[in-house]
């Protein structure tokens, strides 16, 4: 798994083909719950079901780490989500990076 970006609003990951993003536009992404009926986005590209984005659901964010420089350096959540086509997609992502900083 690679992440693709990240921060404290928004982290993306890649994996085997499908991309994965968490947002919340009012708070920091730090352990805790989040859904699509508040200010938080969660949603997977790459899956012709899940163009759109979704529609309601939500993450549990379980570890949420961030190196000095603002890229995460580790991550854990749970997630449940319906997309606009009504497919239902539920899973768990982790993350962790040995060194946020490898020149130092």
């Amino acid at each position: 798994m690679a992440i693709g970006s990240g921060g404290e609003h928004l982290i993306t990951f890649e994996s085997v083909g499908y991309n994965f993003t968490f947002i919340d536009t009012a708070r920091s992404l730090l352990p805790g719950d989040y859904s699509t009926a508040v200010d938080a986005w969660v949603g997977m590209s790459n899956d012709p079901a899940c163009l759109a984005g979704t529609t309601t659901g939500g993450f549990t964010i379980d570890q949420a780490a961030y190196a000095h420089t603002g890229h995460v350096s580790s991550f854990a959540a749970r997630f449940s989500f319906r997309c606009y086509t009504g497919t239902q997609v539920r899973g768990t992502v982790a993350y962790e990076l040995e060194n946020a900083t490898p020149h130092e």
